[in-house]
């Protein structure tokens, strides 16, 4: 095979004839969101291959495994347009950003010759090419890219002038941190300073609570056993981000759990409320359990502790259920917060317990400003029928390419959710009451039981999540606050725990949610008593990212497991054969201490108790008044099959397109549509 080349290109484009619904689509969005008139817009996909092939091979596999017969031209080794498109949009992904379309491509390639292909290295790209039948100027380009087509974090973008050459990009990824970290001094700083050094850094650490951190390490006992361990007097940048992770409102809920001085304007009453969560749900639920359980009923197994809920099905099986919202992400990139949202929410089951519960469906609630709002937008807002648009088709990709059927949802227009969306997921799941002889929604963590990271690898996606979801959103909000979803990868991982766990080869397992490795080795080390993280060995996307970023980032798709010593082979094959990426990144101690490395240096070294329970507990005040306006009282429920006879305090209401008259809702009570 002398002909062999190490890189060859493949383009499809539509015959003749054929509807262009992706170019369509552009069209219509660039016209109704941005104003832009595009003319016919043309898409092409677009795939680079870098692997010893001949022309012949090339040519079998974008025939027989990338193009459709029916639908598509093909053409090699060059990009091209057809007469009469002037400018080109060329949309790929920037190193390391997980490419689930080339990854399938390259397993076609891989059954095609016959032969296995690295699964960790990438040999193929996917990329989307959109030309413009309008000479538009490379400003109103960057803009439907930037705006329509492609997040800056993920994708790199190219525009120009067809006659002027199409330029392509593909990324070369690679691997190595930039080992830096930087010790950030509190001594001294005024309680101004504190608060902008806080908001400079995404902390989204009040006053109080920076003051706690800055106590916590100016006192006498921390700064003789940081001494002793060989870290400095000052935090580093490092346990500064745990800390700030670890007590961030999204992680803590410390609005939920705060103290409130609650006084009845009306009766005079004053009294103090110990944590809504705890008095008003948590104790609520423990009551309800309690009644269950002296009269025989104990189905209810897990509550308010874990990733999920499980209740007894019956004496083989849980039912395992999570619920959760991903607003502020969606806000800002809604494709890529909904599509994260869903799969996150699907790892949550996925991984309560030992881990490695069968998912069965998804269910959703997603609340938007009004579609059709014509009026002013603050900087940085997108307009709500864009954030309708990227959150429906996240949630649908998320779901669908992950193979977990969303079964049914419900959509809400109000002009309140214009600004921040409202992305409500839902994830039903069974799993078996024993895994290996084991109770299934337990975890057990032992002294010497391995640290190891499942799934996707680490990119500066993701990095502030936690934090970021903590404070309002303004024009300042990061980018690197949004994860990138991967269902492909998640369903590979989702397989794999499913298979692991029925062997026993799992002791137990978490997600890498709000926080990555942060939060998941932080929350098992409360188990243990105690981890050490070595974070030169965990995988990344690209090369650069510190050790803070490694340890804070959660990108997606990758979970951490706890593994005992002598089951290591075992697992480790078995994620290889499943093409499962596993890395074994430390242990798990009861020593008392988070401790965090990278090359044998220590980056971070945080007390287990002060690091959970040393946040500052909030004391809020509340007072209640009665309301002046009143609603509507009705003396009887309306008779939904009356035809022309409003019921006491209904209007009568036309039903447009219906040969009936009925009674219409009469007004709504705030908050309600």
């Amino acid at each position: 095979m002398s002909d062999n080349t190490t890189t060859h290109t493949v383009q499809l484009t539509l015959k003749p004839g054929q509807h262009d619904g992706d170019g369509q689509r552009v069209a219509e969005a660039a016209a109704r969101h941005l104003g832009l008139a595009t003319g016919n817009v043309r898409s092409a996909a677009l795939y680079t291959v870098r692997y010893p092939l001949s022309k012949t091979q090339v040519r079998d596999f974008a025939t027989r495994c990338l193009a459709d017969p029916v639908l598509h031209d093909v053409r090699l080794n060059e990009l091209a347009a057809p007469g009469g498109f002037a400018t080109y949009i060329l949309v790929a992904r920037r190193p390391g950003v997980t490419d689930d379309e080339g990854t399938s491509a390259q397993n076609a390639l891989a059954d095609l010759l016959n032969e296995p292909l690295d699964t960790h290295t990438q040999h193929i790209f996917s990329k989307r090419l959109y030309l413009l039948e309008n000479d538009l100027p490379e400003t109103d380009l960057r803009r439907i890219a930037e705006e329509l087509l492609g997040n800056k974090l993920i994708n790199w973008l190219e525009v120009g002038r067809v006659a002027d050459g199409i330029r392509d990009y593909t990324p070369r990824p690679g691997g190595g941190a930039e080992a830096i970290t930087e010790v950030i001094s509190l001594t001294g700083r005024s309680d101004a300073e504190l608060v902008q050094l806080s908001k400079e850094n995404i902390y989204a650490l009040n006053l109080e609570e920076m003051r706690a951190v800055r106590n916590h390490f100016a006192a006498a006992d921390t700064q003789a056993e940081r001494q002793a361990a060989g870290m400095p007097a000052d935090p580093t940048d490092c346990e500064l981000e745990i800390i700030a992770q670890t007590w961030s409102e999204h992680c803590k809920h410390k609005e939920f759990s705060a103290l409130i001085n609650y006084k009845d304007l009306e009766t005079g009453e004053e009294k103090q409320v110990d944590s809504l969560f705890k008095t008003y749900i948590k104790d609520a639920t423990s009551e309800v359990d309690r009644q269950l359980r002296a009269n025989g009923n104990d189905w209810l197994v897990k509550v308010f502790s874990d990733n999920a809920g499980a209740v007894r099905i019956n004496s083989d099986s849980l039912f395992v259920w999570k619920v959760e919202t991903h607003n502020s992400p969606s806000a800002i990139d809604p494709y890529g917060g909904a599509i994260t949202g869903i799969l996150g929410n699907n790892r949550d089951p996925l991984a309560t317990g030992i881990g490695g519960a069968r998912l069965l469906f998804n269910t959703n609630v997603l609340c938007f400003g009004n579609p059709e709002y014509d009026g002013p937008l603050l900087t940085g807002q997108l307009h709500p029928r864009r954030i309708l648009e990227g959150v429906r088709k996240g949630i649908e990709d998320g779901g669908n390419k992950s193979g977990v059927p969303t079964v049914n949802g419900a959509i809400v227009f109000d002009d309140r959710y214009a600004g921040k969306p409202l992305v409500y997921c839902g994830t039903g799941a069974v799993m078996p009451m024993q895994f290996a002889g084991k109770n299934s929604w337990e975890k057990n963590i032992d002294a010497g039981d391995r640290i190891v990271m499942a799934g996707g690898r680490v990119g500066k996606d993701g990095i502030h999540g936690a934090t970021f979801s903590s404070i309002e959103l303004d024009e300042t909000a990061p980018a690197t606050a949004v994860q990138i979803g991967s269902p492909i990868t998640q369903k590979l991982a989702m397989d794999f725990l499913l298979l692991a766990a029925r062997r026993g080869l799992l002791k137990c397992s978490t997600d890498n949610g709000a926080g990555g490795l942060s939060s998941s080795v932080g929350e098992l080390a409360g188990i243990s008593g105690g981890a050490v993280v070595e974070l030169e060995k965990v995988p990344l996307k690209y090369p650069g990212l510190r050790p803070w970023e490694i340890f804070v980032s959660e990108s997606q798709e990758r979970f951490t497991l706890v593994v005992e010593p002598g089951k290591m082979a075992e697992i480790m094959a078995l994620g290889q054969e499943m093409e499962v990426e596993l890395t074994d990144i430390g242990h798990f101690t009861a020593d008392g201490f988070l401790d965090v490395r990278f090359d044998g240096a220590p980056v971070a070294r945080l007390n287990m108790g002060f690091l959970h329970e040393g946040v500052p507990r909030k004391v809020l005040e509340a007072e209640w008044t009665r309301p002046t306006a009143t609603e509507p009282l009705f003396t009887s429920p309306p008779d939904p099959l009356s035809r022309g006879e409003g019921a006491p305090g209904m209007p009568t209401t036309e039903l447009s397109g219906s040969p009936l008259r009925g009674e219409g809702p009469g007004p709504c009570p705030a908050g309600v549509r």
